[in-house]
């Protein structure tokens, strides 16, 4: 049943039906389904996750076992089909991890700058995952996708806002970020991703290659983080909270001229449209009190 598929969004997540009129392509484990006019970002694709894989396996303690399906739509209805139509209008690609299986938006439909191979290694890391772990938290899984497949941010401003407002979204609320909006989701994929950073620079690889062996072997979530870090999952977000937020807080001074631009041009328009009504106002009553004057008496 698709409610208890493991799903991922990238900006990703889920489902596969058959779809014809495809050419295909393989080349060891990974098998790309296509149309002919996206043949180079194919071979794009193929070279990404050849060189990642690699080093994806080296940093995370595991190997992958199976063949991955890749499917690039070329059409919204293709898309459609293919993830059910079940995808927020944002998402540029799925990972059906019980199948196996990618889909992405050819940047022929979605019109997206975004980097596609970089997409493809951010949702064969999903799979990788579900496959020789099971269940990860969906901020580690995610952040661990956007920083392994090198996308890196593709924003920080929703950090630096929400560290501004204090408006940061709960790690237990991240899981259902299919329901988010756009601008909601953003937010979620940086948390995740600056989480992630944080937790690796602070316990390094090692530190991650335990947690995940712990939830391989079938511990709890809590305990294997414990294990692994030496704190409980909530004492790491409270951390990452402190640590993080002044962080941003501190980029938001860098991003000053932006919120200057948003801020500082509409009060000088303003500024100037009154002082011109102002100006106006004054002419008039002095033109209404040059009637009563006897230029000669001066």
């Amino acid at each position: 049943m698709l409610k208890r598929e493991l799903m991922f969004l990238l900006i990703p997540a889920l489902c596969y039906a058959a779809a014809g009129g495809f050419e295909s392509a393989q080349v060891d484990w990974v098998r790309i389904h296509y149309h002919q006019a996206d043949i180079e970002n194919v071979e794009n694709i193929l070279e990404a996750i050849s060189i990642s894989y690699p080093r994806i396996s080296e940093n995370l303690g595991l190997k992958f076992t199976g063949k991955v399906d890749i499917y690039l739509a070329s059409q919204p209805a293709e898309f459609g089909k293919l993830t059910e139509w079940k995808l927020p209008k944002w998402a540029q690609g799925v990972a059906l991890t019980s199948k196996k299986t990618i889909v992405l938006k050819s940047p022929r439909y979605s019109g997206s700058t975004h980097d596609l191979s970089k997409a493809a290694v951010h949702e064969f890391v999903h799979i990788l995952l579900a496959n020789e772990v099971g269940w990860v938290p969906l901020w580690l899984n995610e952040g661990l996708a956007v920083m392994l497949s090198g996308e890196g941010y593709f924003n920080d401003r929703p950090l630096t806002s929400a560290s501004i407002t204090g408006r940061f979204i709960p790690f237990r609320d991240l899981e259902r970020v299919l329901r988010f909006n756009w601008a909601d989701a953003q937010l979620a994929y940086q948390q995740s991703l600056s989480a992630t950073r944080y937790l690796v620079a602070e316990f390094g690889w090692e530190a991650m290659q335990s947690l995940l062996w712990g939830l391989q072997s079938g511990q709890k979530y809590d305990k294997a983080f414990m294990d692994a870090t030496g704190l409980w999952p909530d004492e790491f977000e409270n951390e990452w909270l402190k640590k993080m937020g002044g962080k941003f807080r501190y980029s938001a001074l860098k991003d000053l001229d932006f919120y200057v631009g948003y801020i500082f041009v509409p009060l000088l328009l303003l500024g100037g449209f009154l002082m011109w009504f102002r100006r106006r106002r004054t002419l008039k009553r002095w033109a209404e009190e040059e009637q009563y004057y006897d230029y000669d008496d001066y």
